[in-house]
């Protein structure tokens, strides 16, 4: 019998643990330091004192403890460069610096770049720290240049000190060597692989060198739904191929030259496909694997992941929070310690009818176990489950290793044999077919993805629903049930015997009758199982994840609710007289409709459109397909403009009426429902201040809807995407208007997205007792920005990027959501 070697796992934990706390600040890292030296003293003295093996239980936890202060002072030195480099002063005051540092990884499209006006990013690396920089051409691994721009605040979690809007980049130096001779291979790879059919260009160069910036949008969107992402994301089975291909064609060298042929041979892998964290922990297991071969010691799956922790957070303490690297390793637990049992359950190999071929059951093993450990994670990424990962990696497998080897092997020689590198492109262009078919057709199918509570309570509930799962899986088999049941019977038992104790000593009362005095009664393991299921989904039904509205109506008590869509808008109204408003509609593939279903929207009878940019617009085609709607309200401008309202009547098609405004008008929408168009104003368009600006974001519809009702009238503005010349002279506007605040509430929705360009005087005019942002979570652009919010110092505010998707609504006289709590700029 194979035995697990879990010696190194607790160190693992505490090594991450606590590198994640000092990752807070440094103040932090010095109190964990302390701590990890007390904890280490404590439990020498305890141990030498009441160990069986005193030596071996304080040897033990010096070492732990040294190595967990050796990573934790390592987060400190951290610490210390980017306070003597003056970063955080920089991003609080959005300064414009000039820095020189090396590309750390290829240039890739943001995602509000386009084909006009692309736009990039990339890391640079500068005196070890890692800043993020925006910039308008490509730039290669390696380069060293100098970058000038304003630097904008990275998100906490963030590997990245700073964000860096660039808006002068010079190159100083092309890279050599190794570096240069990765990205010959991939620049030439990328030239070949833009010949091919349109799933290839994303697939071949995905698997072979793991680059996906030609995958066609729909494509990416279904291996995304399908969770077939980590083909393209080079991982441990590409690795694992790599690895087996190399050591079969040095099967006949020695053992210290299949060592040295291995090494060399995930080394220039690394190079090739960048040094990512995924990467990294595949490259470090792999080497692992490799000191193995030499010193005759037996591969242990957990021992080598626990190693690649300790060694890249040490040498990485980002890492810790990076959660492509959670992802990694989350997953090769899974793979380690759940294949096996759950290969097991579904092949039961003691029964005399077995359910599946043992081949079968493995293979539906590996990636149910992968879809087990990664989902909580994935709820952070996206609130839902992937209901089809497990059918769709299972019918894909088979197409890896073939498209994985042929694409690498054509990658190879790209530079020096094109011909050659394209006609193994094309057939390896057969082999991701099959994926992209795979991926498209099961993103298709009802209920791919179910929706998930959203935040901490997602992930715990997902948590709590894959240990359910894991639970069911251990009443099949007596096999699976000394893998699973084990663990949770001894929880279970000393849970309730720690219980009982209390309630005895509290009482002071016998609670159990003496040992020996009546026979222990034990509940049978179905009972006990049956009963955590049960308490599973009592927590799930309490806090009712997204998915349940499908079966278990939402409430109607809503006035507004924002719709996260990412970097974009989209809001719901509905006033007392169910009359259903839509202001913008998102862009494209950003989950507008589970929005409405959520809400539970079938019509929407009012749609205004603010402008003709994609972040408003561009899921119109989506909302016209998924509900009905009654008219499509726009501004004259928009409706001037040739192009923009060819497109409109495009998606339109003649079907649903399109109505023009100017300012001035009013329109009653409903008995209770009043919309004022606010602008735009004649004369012709505002300028656009600045490059980054737009000239449509000035054309934006502003419109303000007034809602009456059996609770105080509600006033809802919204401002689109205008800036703040455009802002300036609406505020004259309605100062000159003379009329009276509105009265009772006044919500705001913050004009493009919080953006820098925002009026004092408009905000002052406004007054608003809530703020609502439609803005990206990590979005590039720096959205909402600091000076933006503190215009509206004293209002509530409410921001998707934060909140996720939440309500509004007048209860008992004050504004209330059910789904999020306002801050509060002071």
């Amino acid at each position: 019998m194979k035995v697990r070697d879990l010696r190194l796992v607790p160190l693992a934990l505490l090594t991450w643990i606590a590198v994640a706390c000092a990752r807070l600040s440094l103040s932090w890292a010095l109190g964990v330091l302390a701590l990890l030296m007390i904890g280490a003293a404590v439990g020498v003295i305890a141990g030498l004192r009441h160990s069986p093996r005193p030596t071996a239980w304080a040897t033990g936890l010096v070492l732990a403890a040294l190595i967990s202060s050796f990573a934790v002072t390592h987060m400190v030195i951290l610490h210390q460069r980017t306070h003597h480099a003056q970063w955080p002063q920089a991003v609080t005051t959005t300064a414009e610096v000039c820095i020189n540092g090396t590309v750390a990884t290829a240039s890739q499209p943001t995602s509000q770049s386009t084909p006009d006006q692309p736009r990039w990013y990339t890391d640079l690396v500068v005196d070890t720290l890692t800043v993020m920089i925006i910039h308008d051409a490509p730039l290669e691994r390696g380069d060293r240049i100098t970058a000038c721009g304003t630097t904008r605040e990275a998100p906490r979690t963030s590997h990245r000190v700073a964000l860096l809007d660039t808006h002068t980049i010079t190159t100083h130096a092309h890279p050599t060597g190794p570096t240069a001779w990765s990205n010959t291979v991939r620049r030439h790879t990328m030239d070949l692989a833009a010949t091919l059919e349109p799933q290839a260009q994303g697939l071949v160069p995905g698997t072979a060198i793991g680059d996906t910036t030609l995958m066609p949008p729909h494509l990416d969107d279904a291996m995304k739904a399908t969770s077939l992402t980590h083909i393209t994301a080079v991982s441990g089975s590409h690795f694992s191929l790599v690895f087996l291909m190399v050591l079969t064609l040095a099967a006949p060298l020695p053992r210290w030259a299949k060592a040295i042929v291995a090494s060399v041979a995930m080394a220039l892998f690394v190079i090739l496909v960048h040094p990512q964290p995924s990467v990294l922990r595949a490259a470090t297991m792999a080497a692992i694997a490799v000191l193995a071969i030499i010193i005759r010691r037996p591969p242990q799956g957990l021992t080598s992941l626990s190693w690649a922790v300790i060694l890249l957070v040490t040498a990485n303490p980002y890492l810790t929070t990076h959660l492509g690297f959670v992802l990694s390793v989350a997953a090769t637990a899974g793979l380690v310690v759940g294949t096996t049992p759950i290969a097991t359950a579904l092949h039961r190999p003691s029964q005399p009818r077995r359910w599946m071929p043992e081949p079968l059951a493995y293979a539906l093993a590996v990636p149910t176990a992968a879809w087990m450990a990664c989902t909580p994670i994935l709820i952070i990424l996206d609130p839902s489950i992937s209901v089809i990962s497990v059918l769709a990696n299972t019918l894909a497998a088979p197409a890896l290793a073939p498209a994985t080897i042929i694409s690498l092997l054509g990658a190879l020689i790209a530079p020096w044999a094109p011909p050659v590198a394209l006609a193994l492109f094309h057939v390896a262009s057969i082999a991701t077919s099959w994926i992209s078919y795979v991926a498209v057709t099961c993103a298709q199918l009802p209920f791919a993805r179910l929706p998930w509570w959203e935040g901490p309570q997602g992930v715990c509930a997902a948590a709590l629903a894959m240990l359910a799962f894991a639970s069911v899986l251990s009443l099949f088999h007596p096999d699976a049930r000394a893998w699973w049941g084990t663990t949770i019977h001894s929880v279970q038992r000393r849970t309730i015997m720690q219980v009982a104790a209390l309630i005895t000593t509290a009482r002071d009362t016998q609670f159990f009758p003496p040992r020996g005095s009546a026979p222990t009664i034990t509940p049978p393991a179905v009972l006990r199982r049956c009963a955590l299921i049960l308490l599973c989904t009592l927590v799930i039904v309490v806090i009712r994840p997204t998915w349940l509205t499908y079966w278990w109506p939402t409430t109607d008590q809503w006035t507004l609710i924002a719709c996260d869509v990412g970097q974009g808008d989209a809001f719901l109204v509905k006033d007392p007289t169910g009359h259903i408003i839509m202001v913008d509609v998102g862009p494209p593939n950003s989950g507008i409709t589970r929005c409405l279903n959520k809400a539970g929207v079938a019509r929407i009878d009012t749609l205004i459109i603010s402008h003709a940019h994609a972040d408003h617009q561009g899921a119109l085609p989506e909302v016209l397909n998924a509900v009905d709607v009654g008219a499509v309200h726009v501004s004259q401008r928009y409706s001037d403009d040739s192009d923009d309202r060819a497109l409109l009547d495009q998606h339109t098609g003649g079907r649903t009426r399109i109505i023009s405004h100017s300012a001035g008008e009013r329109v009653l929408l409903s008995p209770t429902t009043t919309m004022n168009i606010l602008w735009p104003m004649p004369p012709a368009r505002v300028s656009a201040p600045s490059r980054d600006s737009d000239p449509r974001n000035n054309d934006s519809l502003v419109v303000q809807l007034t809602v009456t009702g059996p609770n105080e009238p509600l006033t809802l503005t919204f401002l689109g995407d205008l800036e703040e010349d455009a802002q300036d002279k609406l505020a004259h506007a309605l100062i000159s208007q003379q009329d009276p605040s509105p009265p009772g509430w006044h919500i705001v929705k913050l004009a493009h997205h919080g953006s820098r360009s925002q009026s004092e005087m408009l905000a002052a005019v406004l007054a608003p007792d809530l703020v609502v942002v439609g803005v990206g979570a990590h979005n590039t652009y720096g959205h909402p920005h600091a000076d933006a919010l503190d215009l509206y110092r004293g209002a509530a505010i409410m921001r998707t990027d934060i909140c996720h998707t939440f309500d509004v609504s007048v209860t008992r006289g004050v504004l209330a959501s059910h789904m999020c709590s306002p801050q509060k700029e002071q």
